[in-house]
């Protein structure tokens, strides 16, 4: 998972810092700005001129998010714990607009079925 802290459509610029998060649990909630046990992290900063390094405690809540492996769906949500309206993807970028809200608070990913 990429999450994107001040642009759409997961279009970084020279203001942005992205995290990509790997090794979620399948079935897991995660909270964004909270401690995520059991994933690695990867921070860029400056649209992805610097990095990467290991991400900080600095708040991000995603304005956008990409999940790229499409044998994963993840589900985002507008509140913390998995809770509230969400949207799920698979190997494409959404904004919170999507469903009304700024930034993504949560989520959680499964296996998804061959189509």
């Amino acid at each position: 998972v990429t999450i994107y802290n001040n642009v759409k459509n997961c279009d970084a610029n020279d203001d942005t810092i992205y995290r990509i998060i790997s090794g979620a649990s399948i079935g897991t909630c995660y909270t964004f700005n909270d401690a995520m046990s059991g994933t690695d992290c990867a921070q860029y900063n400056k649209g992805g001129a610097e990095g990467p390094t290991g991400c900080t405690s600095e708040s991000l809540l995603p304005m956008s998010v990409i999940q790229e492996n499409g044998n994963v769906a993840c589900t985002f949500y507008p509140k913390g714990s998995c809770q509230g309206d969400s949207v799920q993807i698979i190997d494409k970028c959404v904004d919170g607009g999507i469903i009304g809200i700024e930034n993504f608070k949560s989520f959680s990913c499964m296996v998804s079925l061959p189509r």
